[in-house]
């Protein structure tokens, strides 16, 4: 899907030999327990957000996606150049205290070092994954009726 096309505006869309996106999401929607949202737009957020919980799916964490403009990519080249810490603009930042996880993910861009996102994401994803694992216990606790202590 580009990123130009919201939660309203898929099921207009129609994938080659006539498959609907309906079909594929419905499909993903029973695999899916938990989603993440990372978009440039965040006006796009509140209606993926409606569209999960719609569905069923809890959003774990939304993302803005940012590049750096010329100017801020030349600073961050300096400072990698010059083993400087970069500035603290230039880098992803992300809180992972509360549900759903928050932050800049800031120069995706996979012709550039992954400096920009790495420790954000390496921070995210292991937030990430706790939360899966704490929601895995508690329904494992549900089912089973055992208390884990």
């Amino acid at each position: 899907m580009r990123s130009s096309e919201t939660a309203a505006e898929i099921d207009d869309l129609e994938l080659e030999d006539g498959v609907e996106v309906e079909d594929i999401i419905a499909a993903v929607q029973q695999e899916c327990s938990d989603a993440v949202i990372l978009s440039s737009n965040p006006a796009e957020f509140e209606p993926w957000k409606e569209f999960c919980e719609a569905n069923g799916v809890q959003v774990i964490a939304e993302f803005k996606s940012e590049l750096l403009n010329a100017e801020q990519r030349a600073e961050l080249d300096s400072c990698l150049r010059e083993g400087r810490t970069p500035a603290p603009e230039l880098l992803s930042q992300v809180k992972t205290d509360i549900v759903p996880f928050t932050g800049t993910m800031r120069d995706l861009d996979r012709d550039r070092p992954s400096v920009t996102y790495k420790d954000a994401l390496m921070e995210a994803s292991g937030a990430m994954a706790r939360e899966l694992m704490e929601v895995r216990e508690g329904r494992e606790t549900e089912i089973t009726g055992i208390k884990k202590t």
